[in-house]
């Protein structure tokens, strides 16, 4: 599967989608009834569907959608429309993102859609390989990286030596190593008092 991360070609993409793709990308909310009986978040929204506003200018309008435009990613409703300076009236196009869908035209097609997007009916493959199965719990309390507060109180002896540290900073030549050090090291001076094992070594040195 191509995909790019470029915004340019991801914006061309969006705006040269062909009608089957604005479909999907055109989908509304349930309801909260309709999310609980259907067990799906959203379904494509379509002409006859009752909707509800929930955001924008015109939040809390109601109607029937008239028409899915999708060449302007906008639906018409029927209760949502102004006046022209010649006394006609025009609908208003409001993006599906801003409402719920309060009632479905059901029919043939529409039922299978549900259906197949029925959670409980068909769980995804991820939940529906971990169902039922136990996870094993790993003991990570002898584990340097998971180790608490204790690990820093202990002795000099139960610290892994500095040149593990350096060690892994040449190997990886990562930041968060070197800042990992630094920080191990000032928590440990502030909890017992003394130097670093590398303080201490200049120190006997000298």
């Amino acid at each position: 599967l191509d995909v790019s991360s470029s915004r340019r070609k991801a914006h061309k993409a969006h705006f040269s989608a062909p009608s089957s793709v604005r479909r999907k990308i055109m989908s509304s909310s349930l309801a909260k009834d309709l999310r609980a009986k259907h067990n799906t978040r959203s379904v494509p929204i379509r002409k006859d569907d009752e909707v509800r506003v929930v955001r924008g200018k015109y939040k809390g309008r109601e109607g029937k959608v008239t028409q899915v435009y999708r060449k302007k990613w906008v639906i018409h409703i029927d209760r949502v429309q102004r006046d022209k300076s010649n006394g006609a009236s025009v609908p208003i196009g409001i993006h599906p993102s801003n409402v719920v869908i309060t009632s479905l035209k059901l029919d043939k097609d529409r039922r299978a859609i549900l259906d197949r997007k029925d959670r409980k009916k068909n769980p995804p493959p991820n939940l529906a390989r971990t169902s039922g199965e136990d996870v094993e719990m790993v003991d990570v309390s002898n584990t340097a990286a998971f180790a608490g507060p204790e690990y820093l109180i202990g002795s000099s002896s139960n610290r892994p030596p500095v040149r593990h540290y350096a060690l892994c900073f040449v190997l990886f030549g990562h930041l968060k190593t070197l800042m990992y050090l630094c920080v191990h090291y000032s928590i440990y001076d502030m909890l017992h008092g003394t130097g670093s094992p590398l303080r201490r070594r200049r120190s006997h040195d000298s």
